[in-house]
């Protein structure tokens, strides 16, 4: 894919990327890694009473930090971009009983990634140096 050949050129083999969201087949498209083993995030959304699932997704990509994190931005998860999260929140009641959950991962998001562009319809952060 065009977004797979993207994030080749900007990452080198051995660096990690995040993709936010249901579409693990550009880790295999592209040939890189995930820096946890929830690659793709429904765990976390879905098993309410395991908040350790969550605390383990943000231990590993804090530990390992990828590259480039690959926003899908299909609505099923909170977009990383602030004005769409809040137009997001606004229009959709899914996982509103979630927020104390994953706004940690969100805040290491806005601290230590920046956008970079859209490649097809997805939204990519690079990590600040």
């Amino acid at each position: 894919t065009r977004t797979a050949d993207w994030i080749r050129g900007q990452t080198s083999p051995e660096e990690t990327i995040l993709v936010w969201g249901f579409e693990p087949q550009l880790y295999l498209f592209s040939g890189r890694n995930a820096p946890t083993r929830y690659f793709e995030q429904h765990a976390l959304f879905v098993q309410i009473d395991r908040r350790d699932i969550f605390e383990e997704f943000l231990s590993d990509v804090r530990k390992r930090p990828p590259a480039l994190i690959i926003d899908e931005r299909d609505g099923r998860l909170p977009p990383l971009d602030p004005v769409e999260r809040e137009n997001w929140e606004i229009s959709s009641d899914r996982y509103t009983y979630l927020p104390e959950r994953y706004q940690p991962f969100l805040d290491f998001v806005s601290d230590q990634f920046e956008f970079k562009e859209v490649v097809e319809r997805y939204a990519i952060y690079r990590m600040v140096e």
